[in-house]
């Protein structure tokens, strides 16, 4: 697995950039509650992320994380959900609005990744420390192609 992690201070660029690329053009899931079957609009999920960052100021308050597998392999929704959930909750996002984009890879190649939209502030207004998340993230990563059976990239 190969993972990557921005920092932005837009949530509206962010959550659309994954929206309109995702698969059927709607999240895998998301913290956000919504009645429509096929999940939150993307407006809704940039007020929410904006309604709880505003609790608190915050340098760069939107991340997003790109996880990517070998094109030769694939992973199932209930995985790739799984992924979502351990990386949130292994980088201590456990209490943040998110939303999980699936993606299809660029150019025709085969296979599918990940983009996982989360944000800084939690629901009650304390902010999730990005020291050393890079390490972090590669530390989950690798526990999780261990556990999955993936192929590690070196």
């Amino acid at each position: 697995m190969i993972a990557r992690i921005y920092r932005s201070w837009s949530f509206g660029s962010t959550v659309r950039f994954c929206h309109r690329k995702s698969i059927a053009g709607r999240p895998l899931a998301s913290s956000i509650l919504s009645e429509d079957p096929k999940g939150p609009s993307e407006e809704t999920i940039i007020r929410e992320f904006w309604r709880v960052s505003d609790a608190r100021e915050a340098v760069r308050p939107a991340v997003r994380i790109s996880i990517y597998i070998r094109y030769s392999e694939s992973l199932t929704e209930e995985r790739w959900l799984l992924v979502a959930e351990r990386v949130r909750n292994e980088m201590d996002f456990e209490n943040c609005p998110w939303v999980v984009y699936l993606h299809n890879n660029k150019d025709g190649r085969p296979g599918q990744h990940l983009q996982l939209v989360l944000s800084r502030v939690t629901f009650d207004g304390k902010l999730v420390s990005d020291r050393e998340d890079r390490y972090r993230l590669m530390k989950v990563i690798r526990a999780l192609e261990r556990d999955l059976d993936l192929a590690p990239v070196d």
